[in-house]
C-alpha cells in the first residue's frame, strides 16, 4: 500500500477542486517516479484543511509566503517532512495555478509537484552528492531542471509538473543518460538553463543560476540557501549575487532544445497544447468537501470450499478375447514352362561315291620249301 502525503489547502486563492487536479496529476507521476529512485510508493491525499496529521509526511498550501521571498519550500520539523506552497505569492510574478505554455510564468501546480518530489527524495535536507572536484551538491532532484514542465492531461484540463532528475544525474563516471525525466540533459550534474543548483565547497555554501533564471527561480534559490544556513549554521553562507557573477560553476548551462518535450505519461496520454492567447482553464466542479475517509473493511479470511473428491470408477479389467488368427492360404508356385530348345535340324543332301575299281594283280602262288627237322643228337653222360 502506498504511504500516503496529506495535502491541506490553507489557501483563499486555491478552490478544492484545482488542488484535486493537481493531486491527480502528480499521483499519475508518482509510480514511475519512486520506481526511477527505488523509494517506496507515496500518494498525495487531499485532507481538510483542519485535519491533525499526525506524523504523517504532509503539503500545505497557502496564501502568502511564511518565509520572505519564497515561492514554496520544504523541510522538517520534528523528524517530520513537510512542504508550504505560497499560492498568492506565485500568483504575484505573474504566475497560474494549474499551466502556461509560456514556461517562464511560474505555476502553483509546478511548485507543489516540485515540493512533493524532493520531500520524497531528501526528507531530512541532509542527502549530498560528491562531484569529481570535491563540490557537494545537495539531493534536490527538481532545482536542476526547475523551469522544465511535463503537462499533464487530467480529463480536458492541462496541469504543468515540475521536471526531475535521474539518479544518473548524482553520478559523476555515468556516461550513460538519460539525466532527467524530459530527457534534456546530456551528463552529470549539468544544470538546465532556467534551473540552479546550491553548492557547498571547503565549508562555503553558494549557489549556481542557470543562464536564463528568473527572478522567481532566484528567490527560490536564495530561501533554500537560507534553510541550508539553517540547518548548517556552522559552515559560511556567500552573498547570493556574488556567488551568481564570480563563482566556480558547478556544471556548464545546457541549451534547451527549440521545441519543449511533451512527454506521454501512461495511462494518460499528453498531447501538445497550443493555447495563444491563454485562456485560464474552467474549474471543475468536484465536491471533495468535507472528505470522507475509505472505510477499511474488516478482512475476512476466506473460506475454503472443499470438494468432495469422487473416486474414479475403475472399471473391471476385461481380458482380451484373441480372435483366431486364419492361416495364410499359399498359394502353390505354378513353375513356368520351359519351352524345349529345338535346334533346327540341318539337312545334308546325301553324296553319292562312285566306287573306284582299281585291278586286281594275281601274283602267282609259290609254295613254302619245308625243311626237315634234324632232331638233335642228344649225349648222356
Amino acid at each position: 500500500m502506498a504511504t500516503p502525503i496529506y495535502c491541506l489547502n490553507k489557501s483563499t486563492a486555491l478552490t478544492t477542486a484545482n488542488m484535486s487536479l493537481m493531486i491527480s496529476a502528480v499521483n499519475n507521476l508518482l509510480p514511475a517516479f519512486c520506481s526511477t529512485w527505488s523509494v517506496k510508493q507515496y500518494i498525495c491525499v487531499a485532507a481538510p484543511s483542519n485535519k491533525p496529521v499526525g506524523d504523517a509526511t504532509y503539503c500545505s498550501f497557502f496564501d502568502n509566503s511564511t518565509s520572505p521571498g519564497a515561492l514554496a519550500f520544504h523541510t522538517e520539523s520534528g523528524n517530520i517532512p513537510y512542504g508550504e506552497v505560497f499560492v498568492k505569492t506565485i500568483l504575484s510574478y505573474n504566475g497560474v495555478l494549474l499551466y502556461s505554455p509560456d514556461y517562464s510564468i511560474p505555476t502553483v501546480a509546478q511548485a507543489f509537484s516540485h515540493e512533493i518530489f524532493e520531500i520524497i527524495v531528501n526528507q531530512n535536507i541532509n542527502v549530498w552528492w560528491q562531484q569529481n572536484n570535491g563540490i557537494l551538491v545537495p539531493a534536490e532532484v527538481c532545482d536542476p531542471v526547475q523551469r522544465n514542465i511535463i503537462p499533464v492531461k487530467v480529463g480536458n484540463v492541462i496541469v504543468g509538473l515540475s521536471d526531475y532528475i535521474f539518479p544518473a544525474w548524482n553520478d559523476p563516471q555515468s556516461t550513460k543518460g538519460p539525466y532527467n525525466f524530459l530527457n534534456t540533459l546530456s551528463r552529470p550534474f549539468q544544470v538546465a538553463k532556467g534551473g540552479y543548483v546550491i553548492s557547498m565547497k571547503n565549508g562555503v555554501i553558494s549557489y549556481v543560476y542557470g543562464e536564463s533564471i528568473t527572478p522567481y527561480v532566484k528567490y527560490r534559490a536564495q530561501n533554500l540557501l537560507s534553510i541550508f544556513n539553517s540547518k548548517y549554521p556552522e559552515v559560511a553562507v556567500v552573498d547570493a549575487v556574488a556567488v551568481a557573477v564570480v563563482a566556480e560553476p558547478v556544471v556548464e548551462p545546457v541549451v534547451e532544445p527549440v521545441v519543449e518535450p511533451v512527454a506521454v505519461v501512461e495511462p494518460v496520454i499528453v498531447e501538445p497544447v497550443v493555447v495563444e492567447p491563454f485562456v485560464e482553464p474552467v474549474e471543475l466542479v468536484i465536491t471533495i468537501e468535507p472528505v470522507v475517509e475509505p472505510v477499511v473493511e474488516p478482512f475476512v479470511e476466506p473460506v475454503a470450499v472443499v470438494e468432495p473428491v469422487v473416486e474414479p470408477v475403475v472399471e473391471p479389467f476385461v481380458e482380451p478375447v484373441a480372435e483366431p488368427v486364419a492361416e495364410p492360404v499359399v498359394e502353390p508356385v505354378v513353375e513356368p514352362v520351359v519351352e524345349p530348345v529345338v535346334e533346327p535340324i540341318t539337312v545334308v543332301e546325301p553324296v553319292v561315291v562312285e566306287p573306284v575299281v582299281e585291278p586286281v594283280v594275281v601274283e602267282p602262288l609259290v609254295e613254302p620249301v619245308v625243311e626237315p627237322l634234324v632232331e638233335p643228337n642228344c649225349r648222356t653222360s
